[in-house]
């Protein structure tokens, strides 16, 4: 059987309760780093933290609407993040529509392993993070999934707004406080956003296929 994935219900929770334990183990670690982040808010960033950060200099600076508490606005962004995530997630996941694969071919099993890598990276760290672009590179972990399995306009849309998220210093120009800068930052942070719900949708339906579904794997 092929290693690194098993579509045993039972491996998947016990997984799932070894992160929940571990997270209450470490939860002092955590916290400290939660504190220690730096939060950028420019255009070759992403991620909530990055958002809220934005947003929040960008209405303050120009007496737009002033936000005192920084923290409790910056906790709702991330919970805003955590559950669109998990509803575009279950979008997929509890879709009966959607067709199943049967893993018999080596070469869509490597995808599909490649996507998991390269988009739990890039999920994770955009709803609890402010990262800067080059972690964008683990999103070429998932491009062998997109060019054989994302159709037409699907495509078209994933890839450009890759293009336009790797390429975002081109958009980094004008006074940060400007009107012309926040429409650029805009821009690629919506390019960025909708990477994110492609990723969180076609996440769910991988999750759905290793764990819940008995397919023979390639020996």
């Amino acid at each position: 059987m092929l290693p690194f994935f098993s579509n045993d219900k039972k491996f998947f929770f016990i997984a799932i309760l070894i992160c929940i334990l571990g997270f209450f183990f470490l939860i002092d670690d955590l916290a400290f780093i939660n504190k220690n982040i730096v939060e950028f808010s420019r255009v070759f960033g992403y991620g909530s933290r990055s958002i809220s950060k934005g947003i929040f200099l960008y209405l303050n600076q120009n007496n737009y609407f002033v936000i005192e508490d920084y923290n409790s606005f910056k906790n709702l962004i991330i919970l805003t993040f955590l559950f669109f995530v998990f509803f575009i997630f279950c979008l997929s996941f509890f879709n009966t529509k959607l067709k199943m694969n049967s893993y018999k071919d080596l070469h869509l099993i490597k995808n599909h392993q490649l996507f998991l890598l390269g988009s739990s990276v890039f999920i994770f760290t955009f709803i609890f993070g402010s990262n800067a672009d080059y972690r964008l590179i683990f999103l070429f972990l998932v491009l062998p999934y997109v060019l054989n399995y994302y159709q037409g306009k699907n495509k078209v849309i994933f890839l450009f707004c890759l293009f336009i998220s790797l390429n975002s210093l081109f958009f980094e120009k004008g006074y940060k406080y400007s009107i012309t800068y926040y429409i650029n930052v805009s821009f690629v942070y919506f390019c960025k956003l909708i990477l994110l719900t492609y990723l969180s949708y076609t996440y769910g339906y991988v999750i759905k296929n290793y764990v819940f579904f008995k397919n023979k794997f390639v020996k």
